[in-house]
């Protein structure tokens, strides 16, 4: 296990601009759009000014992991469903349907309405389970321990396969590539900071991995290849503003962190790490409630300088969903609502929305 790294700062214009601030930064301009900027130390604002909440590891109280969801209500699923390599627009609904608008014939309408996949207080987890394509397949897990899912290889159309036995106190499923064998393992973290994992490579047999320590009920899972060596990588993300990281590639030793990054944000961002640069390697990222998006490539001498700020990308009640929807190997920004999805490609710049699909019912 590599030395644990001290806790770094993310910076804007090159100096620090989270919660171990001893100086004030010059501000520079990213994308000719303001940014936030640092006007007392320790203190992130927003471009409008506002001060957001710099809530502590605790303060923000347990988050429900499976809310109580109307049976009309639809959940933003974006996967790659036809094998294209883009991301396809999807909705999952409550009542257990399945709307996909392919990306291939261009967005506008539902290509495909695919009923009977639900499961009572189900949470759905697309993924690709199977290495037979390149597809994700249909899945869903509920709080009792169930893992259902539809593989693409034989068309969709009902379960193929329902694995018991994934259950934990309070558990969110994150299901991800962790041994790098190129298929989705079943994973789930529980409210006491347990991390479950069950290799689909070796069968699905039961618990590979059991990783104590991840952090309270109120931290975030981050899961994601954040050295590119093809495997998720164990991590979370405390109210405190604070990204912790165990890497695959030297196993997961319980309680023990690989690095540790301060300045992260406030109590209510999201976080939404993804490949935006296209290097193969999560970058560390968030998004604030006024819209605003902020990137830290890895690529970039490591983690600890915000890369980019686009703002304006999200205000309100939206989901972020960032993917690569145009297959140039880079996570696009996205949000979607209940009546509209929108996506600013990154090939372009991240510069305002270059899609704006209307959602039918």
């Amino acid at each position: 296990m590599r030395p644990l790294l001290a806790s770094r700062t993310p910076r804007v214009g090159g100096l620090a601009a989270g919660l171990l601030l001893t100086a004030l930064p010059a501000c520079n301009v990213i994308l000719d759009i303001p940014e936030p900027h640092c006007d007392m130390p320790g203190n992130m604002t927003r471009p409008d000014g506002g001060t957001p909440p710099q809530g502590g590891d605790d303060d923000a109280g347990p988050r429900p992991p499976v809310p109580d969801t109307p049976a009309d209500a639809r959940v933003p699923v974006p996967a790659d469903y036809d094998g294209d390599r883009r991301a396809d627009l999807a909705m999952w609904t409550a009542s257990g349907t399945w709307l996909i608008d392919y990306a291939a014939n261009g967005f506008g309408s539902w290509d495909e309405r695919i009923g009977g996949h639900g499961a009572p207080d189900a949470v759905p987890v697309p993924a690709r389970y199977d290495d037979a394509d390149l597809r994700a397949d249909l899945a869903v897990w509920t709080p009792t321990g169930k893992w259902y899912v539809d593989y693409a290889a034989n068309g969709y159309g009902a379960w193929d396969d329902i694995y018991d036995g994934y259950a934990a106190p309070g558990a969110v499923p994150v299901p991800g590539d962790y041994d790098g064998a190129g298929r989705a393992d079943l994973a789930v973290r529980s409210t006491n900071g347990t991390w479950y994992v069950d290799y689909a490579a070796n069968g699905l047999t039961g618990w590979d991995v059991i990783r104590t320590g991840t952090g309270n009920e109120s931290a975030r899972a981050t899961p994601g290849d954040y050295d590119g060596d093809g495997r998720a990588d164990i991590s979370i993300k405390s109210d405190g503003g604070v990204w912790y990281i165990d890497r695959a590639d030297d196993g997961y030793e319980p309680a023990i962190w690989d690095e540790q990054y301060a300045g992260y944000g406030w109590a209510d961002v999201t976080p939404v790490p993804a490949d935006y640069d296209g290097d193969h390697r999560t970058d560390l990222t968030i998004k604030g409630p006024d819209g605003a998006w902020f990137i830290d490539y890895s690529h970039d001498q490591g983690f600890g300088t915000w890369n980019e700020i686009p703002t304006h990308h999200g205000e309100g009640a939206v989901v972020p969903v960032p993917a690569d929807y145009d297959r140039d190997g880079k996570a696009d920004i996205a949000v979607a609502s209940d009546e509209m999805w929108l996506i600013d490609y990154a090939v372009g710049g991240y510069i305002g929305w270059d899609v704006q699909v209307p959602l039918t019912p």
